[in-house]
């Protein structure tokens, strides 16, 4: 014998009601994200890395890595969360040729840059070009 209360119908229509709600939540949630890497993909498409950086809380993520970037043979998956300053540091000590790029590390400070990006829109940053054996600058 089935012994169905009112109430018990009402409970389920209610936890029916919130599994929809959230079952709604997580598809805007997932096209917001799919909106999002659409963006990403398309504002990084002459760049072979790009990362979303955190300066307060010293995190980045890899947005965008292709196979023959600098950071290929890194363990950086795209979506991973890495520390800031470590990349900073350990990308200048692996990838940069000390002498093209003073101050590389005082700018990319996570306090430095902040204060930077307090009175600037954005940050772009130059450094100056050696010769190689050829006499050909890069």
């Amino acid at each position: 014998m089935l012994n169905i209360t009112i109430d018990k119908v009402r409970h389920i229509e209610d936890k029916d009601a919130n599994v929809r709600e959230t079952l709604v939540e997580l598809q805007h949630a997932l096209d917001k994200s799919e909106q999002e890497r659409h963006f990403y993909d398309a504002l990084c498409i002459d760049y072979t890395a790009a990362y979303l950086c955190d300066l307060m809380a010293d995190t980045m993520t890899v947005i965008k890595k292709k196979s023959f970037s600098h950071c290929a043979a890194e363990e950086l998956q795209s979506g991973s969360i890495q520390c800031y300053s470590q990349w900073i540091r350990h990308s200048y000590n692996t990838f940069v040729v000390k002498e093209s790029a003073p101050g590389f590390m005082e700018m990319f400070d996570n306090r430095n840059l902040m204060a930077y990006l307090d009175d600037h829109e954005s940050f772009v940053y130059r450094h100056r070009t050696l010769p190689n054996r050829a006499g050909m600058e890069f």
